[in-house]
């Protein structure tokens, strides 16, 4: 029995030592770029609308967990707005935080 335990520790810290390598496959600096100023707007939306939806979800479910996926709502939603026009477009818009993006 102890055999097996002094084995799986073996493995434990070989597996240990292989995940902590240099060798994984991590982006250089150079392959970072700033971001444009339309997509620093997008991110400002989706942080908005992040924060906006856990506030009002908030209000009404008190005293308990909660847990919610903003981005997967952001992303369904904007899937919808792309077959959305008229009023029905420009409120999605305001909800989604969208207004002065095309």
């Amino acid at each position: 029995m102890s055999r097996y335990i002094i084995l799986g520790v073996i493995f434990t810290m070989f597996i240990t030592f292989m995940a902590c390598s240099d060798d994984v496959n991590s982006p250089e600096e150079s392959e970072w770029r700033d971001l444009s100023s339309l997509e620093k707007s997008i991110v400002e939306a989706d942080n908005q609308f992040g924060l906006k939806i856990f506030k009002n979800i908030n209000e009404n479910e008190t005293g308990e967990n909660l847990f919610i996926s903003p981005l997967s709502i952001s992303y369904a939603l904007g899937m919808t707005l792309n077959g959305a026009d008229g009023e029905t477009a420009q409120a999605m818009r305001r909800t989604l935080e969208l207004n002065n993006l095309e």
